[in-house]
């Protein structure tokens, strides 16, 4: 009787400790699955969250450009005359629907249209309309000079950050890299505690004279905030950069910064330029006038 008694308490108690793990087992699978779709939601927040910045700065962007234009029409109305900033305004916008960027062979004129992008206020749609004039001006009276500017490069930092790189080559992988946007290009550094001297060495510079920047697809990529330089064919460097931003809002970020490096560098060639051309006794029209007679406007 006891052994019986001892048995069924053995197996009573064997009952309840495999009850006890199975209860562990499920709970434990519970708080993972809890905890992934918490993660899952964070992301998906986060993510929202990216789409929403993006959007309102965009309707901030088309808000401020209406306003000036409405300002420019009133003073227009108020003159009587031809409002020559709204014109460039109306121009710039013609023209930039007009550039279509060529991603298969990049070219000095594609960069120029993608660099139109960022360009949000007056100074720099203009700026942006006479350049190509006076280079065109330049390299009919030296081409070899137009040449040296067009491949020179001139510094001063934009923006830093942290970014994915993918490596090309057939063993392709994801890279992370401490990056600095100067005006003179694209450095980065491995990313780690910062602390050794071959941390505090760039790892790799990437001169950018003239390029474009295109966005990507997760599908394509396999990673989220996806964007391409793409490099002039005649530039330096040839190869595409694959490159993958934290955040939607990370990625407009840098795509805005790297066309305003672009519009830094057209205004420092455009400088070269007009000097080159005050040397051999020319003056390529203001903007106004390119405005109101055309981009082939006789020279002064």
């Amino acid at each position: 009787m006891r052994s019986g008694a001892a048995s069924a308490t053995l197996a009573g108690e064997g009952t309840t400790r495999r009850q006890t793990l199975r209860d562990g087992v499920r709970e434990k699978a519970a708080l993972e699955n809890k905890s992934e779709f918490e993660n899952k939601n964070v992301k998906l927040v986060a993510a929202t969250a990216g789409q929403q910045l993006l959007v309102e700065e965009e309707v901030k962007r088309r808000l401020k450009e209406e306003k000036a234009r409405e300002e420019y029409e009133k003073n227009a109305q108020k003159q009587g005359g031809v409002d020559h900033d709204l014109a460039a305004l109306r121009t710039f916008a013609e023209l930039r629907e007009r550039q279509k960027v060529n991603y298969e062979a990049v070219t000095d004129d594609d960069a120029l249209a993608d660099a139109m992008l960022a360009a949000n206020d007056l100074d720099k749609k203009k700026l942006l309309m006479r350049y190509k004039r006076l280079k065109q001006e330049v390299l009919q009276r030296d081409s070899a000079f137009t040449n040296k500017v067009m491949r020179n490069f001139f510094t001063c930092i934009r923006k830093v950050g942290t970014l994915n790189k993918k490596s090309p080559g057939f063993l392709a992988r994801w890279q992370t890299r401490f990056v600095v946007l100067s005006n003179a290009g694209l450095i980065y550094f491995k990313v780690g505690d910062m602390q050794s001297k071959e941390d505090l060495s760039p790892q790799h510079f990437k001169p950018l004279n003239d390029f474009v920047v295109k966005e990507a697809s997760e599908a394509e990529t396999g990673k989220p905030n996806c964007f391409y330089i793409i490099f002039c064919k005649s530039s330096l460097v040839t190869t595409p950069m694959l490159l993958s931003a934290p955040t939607p809002h990370d990625m407009k970020e840098w795509i805005n910064a790297l066309r305003l490096h672009q519009i830094d560098v057209i205004a420092s060639r455009a400088t070269f330029f007009e000097r080159k051309l005050e040397r051999c006794g020319v003056r390529v029209p203001r903007a106004s006038i390119l405005i109101t007679q055309g981009f082939n406007a006789p020279v002064q």
